[in-house]
């Protein structure tokens, strides 16, 4: 959450930031984006961040006004399916995502720290069709979902949304 144009957390993004780190477990390493806020988030909630990647925070604007986000991610998925760019743009975040991961002991937890439309495409883009999973709507701020990893293979999903009294949408 910032003050737009700004490009670093308000204090409401500090405090929802500070929130949610109290509800979150242990990551045995932290990334982010380029992007101050996403780092100062990290940071709010408690966590010191191992490494920034710049492709975490640079969705292409082509790719932007396609999503014609926030939008549910049904709609970001059926998108994908007509948008060589979107599908693309979600395979290439989840390769990311991965890598982020593939060095790690087997049990370990990481915490990826990105933006809007950049995670709805990732989320989707490390899934499978076949997993079964209801696809709600776009991810608020400081929201987003637990990957987990068989074999290289994501082989499921679990939503970590906000309590509806602290659940925000940006509208970029």
């Amino acid at each position: 959450m910032r003050r737009k144009p700004g490009s670093h957390l308000s204090i409401e993004g500090i405090e929802l930031a500070n929130f949610a780190g109290t509800c979150m477990g242990e990551y045995d390493r932290v990334f982010t984006s380029t992007l101050p806020r996403s780092t100062e988030t990290a940071i709010a909630m408690g966590y010191e961040v191992n490494e920034c990647i710049d492709e975490l925070g640079k969705l292409p604007e082509k790719i932007l006004v396609k999503l014609a986000w926030p939008n549910t991610l049904q709609s970001i998925a059926k998108v994908m399916e007509t948008n060589a760019d979107c599908s693309q743009f979600a395979k290439d975040q989840a390769s990311i995502w991965f890598n982020c991961i593939r060095e790690l002991p087997v049990d370990s937890r990481i915490l990826i720290i990105s933006h809007g439309g950049i995670i709805e495409l990732g989320a989707l883009g490390s899934i499978k069709r076949n997993i079964s999973t209801n696809l709600g709507s776009a991810f608020g701020y400081c929201e987003g979902f637990t990957l987990e990893y068989k074999d290289e293979e994501c082989v499921g999903i679990e939503f970590e949304l906000m309590p509806e009294d602290r659940r925000l949408i940006s509208n970029i």
